[in-house]
């Protein structure tokens, strides 16, 4: 079996195939318990003065259908201030490639003294949430209700996308702090070995053999992304990790960028041979250089 394996020193513009994957298994059909730790907690884990952090943020890749891809996505997260309560009195969920599809969205909340409020099918909705000239995204959301200082709002969709793609963009870091986060892989299909390139993660970090043919990597106390004036390019700043599948299992970086330099030579070297005129100039302006 074909093992994870990181390509060392490659750059994001060489990663033309990527996926990443958050999460943690998700067990069937039912809710996990909320713990009364969970329950009771007053104090966010990863930043101190959070208004609201994801406790967990689960996704496994179900690519038992060969027509499509499912990312089955499990949510569960916490409210610490009022202000997180007005953050997340609407929760939208959009997918992150614009082909997906949002399906099987289903969502409860656990008040502090346990008590539990389930969503119905008729309280999730769809929404445009960015509007652009003939352009929109769509996301599907609810209304939590309520919401405060000590709730937990739990929620699980699938983000279905049509065919099985060779590369995904999948994230650790969110616009919370989130406590974990995990990502499940699957390391073969049809004979490709599978391998990741990380960007801006946390050293130590890998893909572990897990339950079934998965394997999982998982990263805790992941801060918020912060938006700054004049920031970089968000990909540039946060925490992610590239895993493609690629039947080359000897490239190397160094081998990628010989062979890519020497494409580009090639398929330029019309363009800039020098003609007459430009030999000539040349030899003007360097005839007095020593």
């Amino acid at each position: 079996m074909n093992i994870l394996r990181p390509l060392s020193n490659l750059t994001a513009f060489s990663a033309v195939l990527i996926v990443v994957f958050c999460g943690i298994a998700v067990a069937g059909d039912n809710w996990r318990p909320v713990t009364p730790a969970e329950l009771s907690q007053k104090i966010p884990t990863v930043e101190k003065d959070a208004d609201a952090e994801y406790l967990f943020w689960e996704v496994r890749v179900d690519e038992s259908d060969v027509e499509e891809m499912s990312l089955k996505h499990y949510v569960r997260l916490k409210i610490y201030t009022e202000r997180g309560r007005e953050q997340f009195s609407k929760v939208d969920i959009s997918a992150t490639n614009s082909d997906a599809e949002i399906k099987d969205v289903s969502a409860r909340v656990i008040k502090p003294d346990g008590s539990i409020v389930e969503l119905k099918n008729s309280d999730i909705f769809e929404r445009t949430i960015v509007k652009l000239g003939d352009e929109k995204i769509k996301a599907k959301s609810f209304a939590v209700p309520e919401n405060g200082p000590g709730v937990v709002i739990e929620y699980r969709y699938s983000e279905v996308s049509e065919g099985i793609p060779y590369w995904m963009k999948l994230y650790f870091q969110r616009e919370i702090p989130v406590v974990t986060c995990s990502w499940f892989v699957i390391p073969n299909r049809e004979g490709l070995g599978l391998k990741e390139q990380q960007f801006n993660m946390p050293s130590g970090v890998k893909f572990v053999k897990d339950k079934g043919d998965y394997y999982r990597a998982t990263v805790t106390n992941i801060p918020a992304i912060h938006a700054e004036p004049q920031m970089p390019p968000i990909n540039e700043i946060r925490s992610w990790v590239m895993i493609y599948y690629n039947i080359d299992d000897e490239i190397t970086a160094e081998s990628y960028w010989k062979a890519r330099n020497k494409a580009w030579a090639e398929n330029g070297k019309d363009d800039f041979k020098a003609n007459d005129t430009v030999k000539r100039v040349t030899a003007e302006i360097t005839a007095s250089a020593t």
